[in-house]
């Protein structure tokens, strides 16, 4: 019953189910006349056991199917009865039951399968990403990620080729030792039993193969003359004649030996010729491991499946490792480029954090003083640049008001002599110093026009544009806070007419004003509503007092220490100038929601 001596290219292939079935964890009984007289297996059966196999309803065909347990495990049981003349046999097959061969090959046949998927998905999603793929294999990151990879893959591919070439080696080595043992054993054997013997040569050689356990061939000249597998010479599946470099090495030259790595059927076959006397005649001993079972620590197969399987978990191990450095090492630098961004696009209240240590800290720090100190310096220009154009400007007032007020002074003096002169002519000079009169008035109306005109706030650049977009684009300027921040929207463009730039300042003034309320989570909503879109904000941050909630949108009104009071009053100045709305729908300890209406562009 023993399956595990015949090679492989004697075994029927197997499929379906049987190609996970393992023939090693077969139990085989075979009973004669009720008797249990051997088995094959790593147990055997008690008495109640056996007669339960024994006593089973066996149908027509002589044949039953048995659950039962053996050794306390559930096992399946094939039973065939076969009658004959002279007694009757019963052989049973038990295989425990839902246990199949599931191996080392058969986890990474899966594994690679299921990788070879994966990656097809992702090379299908990438296909119709293009733009995204090519931005994403662009980044600092995903470069740092590769470069961990090569610097760390590299050296760990060497060591596996190095590993599993020794391994051969030493395998190989230990082969050639095996065969040689066995192949001297059967020399000394040969060379005992030819002296004290009357045997023929071939009686003697099989009664070695069968007393040492061991499948040789004996070759005279090149013809074989022995082998205990003559049934598969006969059918032509063995050959009949030695092996040419054999024959050329032992017979031809003075070689004695010749180990060597002969293919035969697909399969590589380690064998051992050796060259020996006997009877003063020359013969040739081959022994191979094609039927002889020699066992190695480890074989070519189950190293590559073990360099396989190691070489993958180490793999995914250095892209987790690689990507989780990568993150670490460019986080900072995505900071900086969001915040540089956030600082384009005109909020000075950016701040990075970064806890590392190094160039970078030393970076992340010089980057903060600088937004700092712009901020203080834009402050201080735009003092310096007010009060220089005030001062200008009333010069320019002033001596313009002279202008008028001199002619004017000059026609009411001379009005006034004429009426005191009690002058003919005090109704024409009337007419003309009313009419001079009324002319510088109109001058220094056009003079406070101008002056009010200057006063006035930078005039907006109004467009049509998606403001779903621009909500968008201030979002993304938040990425590596640590707040969620999530923007539900109508799921169709918003379009409206307004000052683009103006609207993103906004946002980013309401997200920027939540996270220093200490908020977890920023909610902005957007839904269409007749001819407004109604813009919702709310946060979870410790909210606004009520008594304060009034004049939040006062010029110059601030709770932070370092706040201008600017933002939210410029908000609205800016909101209200394109007949939009903006007010604050709630506010407490729960956080705070501000609602935010603009027309929808016609």
């Amino acid at each position: 019953f023993n399956f595990s001596y015949l090679p492989s290219f004697l075994v029927a292939p197997k499929a379906g189910i049987s190609s996970s079935l393992d023939f090693e964890k077969l139990k085989i009984f075979d009973f004669h006349d009720g008797e249990f007289v051997r088995y094959y297996g790593d147990v055997s059966l008690s008495n109640e056991e056996q007669k339960e196999i024994l006593n089973a309803d066996y149908g027509k065909n002589d044949e039953a199917w048995i659950k039962m347990d053996i050794n306390g495990e559930e096992n399946l049981v094939y039973a065939l009865k076969i009658i004959t003349p002279l007694k009757q046999k019963v052989l049973a097959v038990a295989l425990e039951s839902k246990t199949y061969s599931w191996n080392l090959s058969n986890f990474f046949k899966i594994f690679f399968v299921h990788t070879l998927i994966v990656l097809l998905f992702i090379f299908v999603y990438f296909m119709f990403r293009f733009k995204s793929l090519f931005e994403y294999l662009s980044t600092y990151r995903t470069r740092l990620i590769v470069a961990f990879l090569i610097i760390s893959v590299i050296p760990l591919f060497s060591i596996a080729i190095y590993f599993r070439d020794l391994t051969e080696e030493k395998n190989s080595d230990l082969m050639e030792k095996r065969l040689d043992e066995m192949t001297r054993q059967v020399e000394a054997y040969l060379n005992i039993y030819a002296n004290e013997s009357t045997l023929n040569l071939n009686s003697i050689c099989e009664k070695a193969a069968n007393d040492l356990g061991i499948n040789f061939s004996v070759y005279y000249e090149e013809k074989l003359i022995f082998s205990p597998e003559q049934n598969y010479v006969d059918a032509g599946l063995l050959p009949t004649t030695l092996n040419a470099a054999a024959f050329k090495d032992c017979f031809l030259s003075k070689s004695q030996k010749l180990f060597s790595v002969e293919t035969f059927e697909g399969q590589n076959i380690n064998s051992d010729y050796s060259k020996f006397q006997l009877a003063g005649q020359s013969y040739i001993i081959n022994v191979n491991d094609l039927f002889n079972k020699i066992s190695i620590p480890i074989s070519d197969i189950e190293l590559d499946f073990f360099l396989f399987g190691i070489f993958s978990l180490a793999v995914i191990l250095l892209i987790m490792l690689s990507t989780f450095l990568a993150e670490q090492i460019s986080a900072p630098i995505r900071k900086l480029t969001l915040a540089t961004r956030a600082v384009g696009t005109g909020d000075f209240s950016v701040e990075v954090e970064n806890k590392t240590r190094g160039e970078i800290r030393e970076l992340v720090d010089g980057f903060n003083q600088m937004v700092k100190r712009i901020k203080q310096s834009q402050a201080d220009i735009a003092r310096l640049e007010r009060e220089t154009a005030w001062k200008e400007m009333a010069k320019q007032v002033a001596h313009e008001i002279k202008n008028p007020l001199t002619p004017m002074k000059l026609s009411i003096q001379q009005l006034i002599a004429a009426y005191k002169d009690k002058s003919p002519k005090l109704d024409a000079i009337f007419e003309k110093v009313t009419s001079t009169i009324i002319s510088q008035i109109e001058i220094l109306k056009n003079i406070a026009s101008e002056f009010s005109n200057f006063a006035r706030m930078p005039r907006i650049n109004i467009s049509k544009f998606d403001i779903i977009t621009a909500i968008q684009e201030s979002i993304n300027l938040f990425g590596n806070e640590k707040i969620s921040i999530r923007f539900t929207d109508p799921g169709k463009p918003v379009i409206i007419n307004a000052d683009e730039d103006q609207l993103k300042r906004t946002v980013i003034n309401m997200i920027r004003n939540s996270i220093q309320a200490n908020a977890a989570e920023i909610n902005i909503y957007l839904a269409l509503n007749e001819k407004f879109c109604e813009l919702k904000i709310s946060d979870d941050g410790a909210g606004i007092p009520r008594e304060l909630i009034e004049k939040v949108f006062d010029e110059n009104f601030t709770t932070k220490k370092s706040g201008m009071g600017l933002g939210l009053s410029m908000a609205k100045k800016y909101i209200e100038s394109i007949d939009g709305i903006i007010s604050i729908e709630e506010s407490g300890s729960g956080g705070t929601i501000f609602l935010i209406k603009i027309p929808t562009a016609e």
